[in-house]
């Protein structure tokens, strides 16, 4: 069944853990824009105490390879123009800005 299918991989949720304690996570939306998948990240977070560990790139990582198992054509997120470490990561990991708001 198709529909249910495409359902089921709507959303991923990623954490990463040091012991009991959440120190970074990743949540994506998988939806379709005029009939082609996307993947949009709605957060991407790591504690200010493990970040500069690469935590933040295996996570987008991880977040492009299931959108590409997912079908998707295309990822996007929304960033807040002043929160200059993330966008100078999606820089650095080839993203590029497609508009301001």
């Amino acid at each position: 069944d198709r529909c249910r299918l495409e359902n089921e991989k709507k959303y991923l949720c990623q954490v990463v853990c040091d012991g009991e304690k959440m120190i970074a996570g990743i949540f994506l939306n998988r939806y379709k824009i005029e009939g082609r998948f996307s993947c949009h990240i709605h957060g991407l977070w790591v504690d200010e105490n493990y970040r500069k560990l690469g935590i933040g790139k295996k996570l987008k990582s991880l977040a492009e390879q299931w959108a590409r198992e997912s079908s998707c054509e295309w990822m996007d997120s929304n960033v807040n123009v002043a929160n200059t470490r993330m966008i100078r990561l999606n820089e650095s990991l080839g993203y590029t800005v497609a508009r301001l708001n």
